[in-house]
């Protein structure tokens, strides 16, 4: 049964008062994508402000772009798409069986305080769907709030891009915050593989987290193989109560 999952990508084209380029991991995309596709589901993507998305360059050199990447990248379709992306605040959340947060720097900026991507992840798991996301760009899960106020992963299980992977990136100086002490804080158990750049990939009820680019993949045949299960257990829990009542 195919579902509907809405892409989050990032606008901020720089690191704040930095000049250095950022902006979408592409590999985060690509490969979460692929896994999402292969699965038979669909997608659309949205961003904060809508409009065209700017990549991240180091995410395109040659030690992360694989032959599927190279394939997006060339196809014109494909990036037709990262060129008109929906405003979230255009987004009809009930539209969608799953959100899922695509990382780079840039998330670190716009994602944690965009009032739409907040309401959308937040309908979406109100309403049974799941919530989902990778290495920064779990940075968009860190506001989300439930119907009762509290935060959504308070409590909850979660990975996302860590401390000790910024250093040793070197990017540790740049950043606006500490992800991993950011999600600390909001009352999350943090995880990660032991072994830097990892896949790693938490589930905690229906929220999933990626630690790493190498994580994409990962988070998307997780997403792809519970909303298929919820699905499945929704369609025997209808079947049997058509059943009852017909009986």
């Amino acid at each position: 049964m195919s579902k509907h999952i809405l892409i989050a990508v990032t606008n901020t084209s720089r690191w704040g008062e930095h000049d250095i380029p950022t902006g979408l991991w592409f590999g985060e995309l690509t490969h979460f994508v692929e896994a999402i596709e292969e699965a038979g589901h669909t997608w659309e993507l949205c961003s904060p402000k809508g409009g065209d998305i700017p990549l991240d360059p180091r995410s395109l050199g040659w030690m992360f772009m694989k032959a599927s990447d190279k394939a997006r990248r060339a196809d014109a379709s494909f990036m037709a798409r990262l060129k008109n992306t929906q405003a979230a605040a255009d987004v009809d959340a009930s539209a969608f069986d799953a959100i899922f947060y695509a990382g780079g720097h840039g998330t670190m900026w716009d994602f944690p305080d965009d009032p739409s991507l907040q309401r959308i992840a937040a309908e979406i798991h109100e309403r049974g769907g799941f919530v989902a996301a990778v290495c920064h760009g779990v940075a968009g899960l860190l506001n989300v709030e439930r119907a009762d106020g509290s935060k959504l992963i308070d409590g909850a299980k979660v990975t996302g891009y860590s401390d000790v992977e910024e250093l040793v990136a070197g990017d540790r100086k740049f950043v606006p915050y500490s992800l991993q002490g950011a999600l600390s804080e909001r009352g999350a158990t943090f995880e990660r593989a032991f072994v830097p750049f990892s896949p790693h990939v938490c589930v905690e009820g229906r929220v999933i987290t990626g630690q790493n680019p190498r994580s994409a993949a990962k988070v998307g045949r997780t997403l792809a193989r519970l909303v298929a299960h919820r699905a499945t257990e929704s369609t025997a829990v209808h079947q049997k109560g058509v059943s009852r009542h017909g009986g």
